[in-house]
């Protein structure tokens, strides 16, 4: 589109008026959808594309059902879980059960049910589709991709959310079709973000953010943004932060309404806690709380800033307000089967609770962190461990949890949260002196860093050129900035050093 948005619906409604072919009218529908979605009118849309399924269910079923798990995905951007709800339940019961509609209709309605809190429901009914997810068409339909790896990266079962992944990247790439590669790129930096493999995920969400820019695809480059704002806030870059976060806002404002706030919400918080502005903190996530509850969005997972609002309300003495919030989070946390997230929620509790209550509720946290995958918050878990025993004067007992927290943020690439660590451990009498750790990101910039991991991953520099849209003369010249920067001569000490990076971010296989 060329950003002549009322003509082309204009055009496109009158095609579907003239037109005497059912199947012909409800691509013109369609199309008008695209353009009312991609301009932010998302209710429109959902009503252009439920108009036309009810106009071609007496033609197929296959297609209104279609038609109305398209609906359901324009739901799912801007978090509308009830309309979501009614949408995708309709597109379920339509689906013939031997069609390509029935698989898409199942994600559709897995989207809904994840959203809606139902997480464990929302996992089974991808199961039950996913030897055909697998064979399905890498390009064929975006949504059967992007919506399955985000729930699995969710629900940290990232071997299958990286398979998928695999397989559309490598098409994508092959083929040289942009959007689903920036997708499939987003998708991928949110996943490594969960994963603790941050330079990866970095490199993923830098490379969405630059070829969407490139190319136009503003939808897209919208959620490259928020990915790469995560990046900043745990990285501490507040000034890359929060331009990325401002950009990303005022577009989402257009088609997420007051929902928009958790764009800010998460992002910020996570600068702001490790600074300890907690009333900041509430500030931002107070409204995204309320919104959520208004929308019927009761997933904890999505944007896991749950237990920062809570955090925000003990150090702020706000604890009436903690327990509250907590009474009514537990569940759908619990509920999730999620490792991290019942992990979190006996953190929170274990802020609350009393000084005789301390070890036996943070033991029960870190086990449930030992099934899942996520560092960054079993490091936080240490941290506010050590934190505490350090308060009750335990300050030896302290030491352990507070070299476990350390350790983890530096390698991690976290100095903001690093600094809390370390300054708790000098509270106890102990001093730290820093680690030698392979810094990528600290040293290289965003695109020097998506050179250095295909390179590192046994690509030629044609290769990278081609899978990067790039010049090949601008992959040497990055290739020998980052040989500068990291002291180094070769493509195999490079790949040596990149490897040991990815070892420290090697996950435990998961039981739940």
């Amino acid at each position: 589109m060329c950003g002549r948005r009322e003509r082309t619906v204009a055009v496109l409604a009158l095609v579907s008026q003239l037109s005497l072919d059912p199947v012909a009218a409800l691509e013109a529908h369609q199309l008008e959808a695209r353009a009312l979605l991609y301009s932010g009118d998302l209710l429109g849309a959902h009503a252009k594309l439920t108009e036309a399924a009810r106009a071609i269910e007496v033609v197929s079923s296959e297609l209104a059902s279609l038609t109305l798990s398209e609906a359901t995905f324009a739901c799912h951007s801007g978090g509308l879980v009830r309309l979501a709800t009614e949408t995708s339940e309709a597109a379920y019961r339509l689906a013939p059960p031997s069609e390509t509609a029935m698989l898409v209709a199942t994600v559709a309605l897995a989207g809904t049910r994840y959203l809606a809190g139902e997480q464990r429901n929302a996992l089974e009914l991808l199961d039950t589709v996913w030897p055909a997810l697998e064979a399905a068409d890498p390009l064929g339909s975006l949504h059967l991709v992007q919506a399955p790896v985000l729930m699995l990266s969710y629900a940290e079962r990232f071997d299958q959310a990286r398979s998928l992944l695999a397989k559309v990247l490598d098409a994508a790439r092959s083929h040289g079709a942009a959007q689903p590669l920036c997708l499939a790129l987003v998708a991928s930096a949110q996943l490594e973000f969960r994963a603790g493999n941050w330079p990866r995920g970095l490199a993923a969400a830098s490379e969405a953010a630059r070829l969407s820019e490139e190319t136009g695809q503003h939808p897209v480059l919208f959620y490259a943004l928020c990915a790469a704002a995560q990046f900043d806030a745990v990285h501490g870059r507040e000034r890359e932060c929060r331009a990325r976060v401002d950009r990303a806002f005022a577009m989402a404002q257009a088609f997420m309404g007051d929902a928009a706030y958790v764009v800010r919400g998460y992002p910020l918080a996570m600068l702001l806690l490790p600074r300890s502005k907690h009333d900041a903190v509430i500030d931002l996530l107070e409204p995204v709380h309320r919104d959520a509850v208004e929308r019927g969005v009761m997933d904890t997972t999505i944007w896991p800033w749950h237990g920062d609002l809570f955090e925000a309300y003990v150090r702020t003495g706000r604890r009436d307000d903690a327990r509250r919030f907590l009474s009514a989070y537990e569940h759908h946390a619990r509920a999730s089967g999620i490792a991290t997230q019942c992990a979190v929620i006996d953190r929170c509790y274990a802020l609350l609770c009393e000084t005789t209550e301390l070890d036996e509720l943070f033991a029960r946290a870190l086990a449930w962190h030992r099934r899942g995958r996520s560092r960054f918050e079993e490091a936080r878990t240490n941290l506010a461990y050590g934190e505490r025993l350090s308060r009750a004067g335990r300050r030896v007992d302290a030491r352990t949890p507070l070299r476990s927290a350390l350790s983890a943020f530096e390698q991690l690439g976290a100095p903001l949260w690093a600094g809390m660590a370390t300054r708790e451990l000098q509270a106890t009498g102990e001093r730290h002196h820093r680690t030698g750790v392979f810094d990528t990101e600290g040293r290289l910039t965003p695109r020097e860093l998506e050179v250095a991991l295909a390179v590192a991953d046994g690509q030629t520099n044609q290769q990278v050129a081609t899978s990067l849209f790039l010049s090949l003369k601008t992959v040497e010249f990055h290739l020998r900035s980052i040989y500068r920067k990291l002291g180094i001569r070769s493509r195999s000490e490079l790949a040596r050093l990149v490897g040991e990076q990815d070892e420290r971010f090697v996950t435990r296989s998961i039981t739940i």
